[in-house]
């Protein structure tokens, strides 16, 4: 199996107003950490398809992403649905434009 591992992007924080923007318009429930790693996803979208894993589906709105596969994951006490996600530049787009209208 081959893994890349991917830092935090410097031009995270250049994004940071219009990513808290269009989250804050999309409906996102956002904490840091799953900031970062919607920035990453962002930076990313043109060169790699690489793909997000999370359980706090709030994070990753599909007004914004594309919900690729869910994946359930069950034990004697719990069950835990994760998705897997990518970013969708048409759809960051659409929720863009609302906020350039506004303004």
């Amino acid at each position: 199996m081959n893994y890349s591992i991917y830092t935090i992007p410097k031009d995270a924080e250049d994004c940071a107003l219009e990513l808290a923007l269009v989250y804050q318009l999309a409906g996102g429930n956002i904490d840091i950490t799953d900031f970062y790693l919607a920035a990453l996803l962002k930076n990313f979208k043109l060169g790699r398809k690489i793909l997000v894993i999370s359980k706090d589906h709030r994070a990753f709105p599909t007004s914004i992403y594309d919900r690729k596969e869910t994946f359930i994951v069950e034990n004697e006490t719990d069950v835990q649905v994760f998705g897997f996600y990518s970013f969708n530049e048409n759809k960051y787009q659409k929720v863009l434009d609302k906020i350039i209208v506004v303004k």
